[in-house]
């Protein structure tokens, strides 16, 4: 959606930055709750780890709600380029967090 303009890409992009705010929300608490909460009560090592990454979850979350509201309320027409590459770092920022907390939490649970 990002490379269709605004005038095509907007609406959906809408839509879906709603949908992706629930969907990070559920998988944060998901998280925190069946995979980092018992790994911190096993305590050492993994407790360390775990509170590394619980701490890691919270700071991409704070990072991507900083980012729907810097656009929340922003002329993105007009600042389209712009948003089309915070949108595209956001998403990159997302993905790498995402596969460097599934490639620890396995890890962890072979350990």
């Amino acid at each position: 959606m990002l490379n269709e303009g605004y005038e095509n890409g907007w609406p959906g992009l809408l839509r879906l930055r709603g949908q992706l705010s629930e969907q990070m929300q559920s998988f944060q608490v998901f998280k925190h709750r069946e995979i980092f909460n018992p790994l911190i009560a096993r305590g050492r090592p993994q407790k360390a780890i775990a509170e590394e990454l619980k701490s890691d979850c919270i700071a991409l979350g704070s990072e991507y709600q900083a980012f729907h509201w810097q656009w929340a309320n922003a002329d993105v027409k007009a600042r389209w380029a712009e948003y089309r590459l915070s949108g595209m770092k956001m998403m990159t920022t997302i993905r790498k967090s995402l596969l460097e907390q599934d490639e620890v939490v396995r890890k962890l649970a072979l350990a």
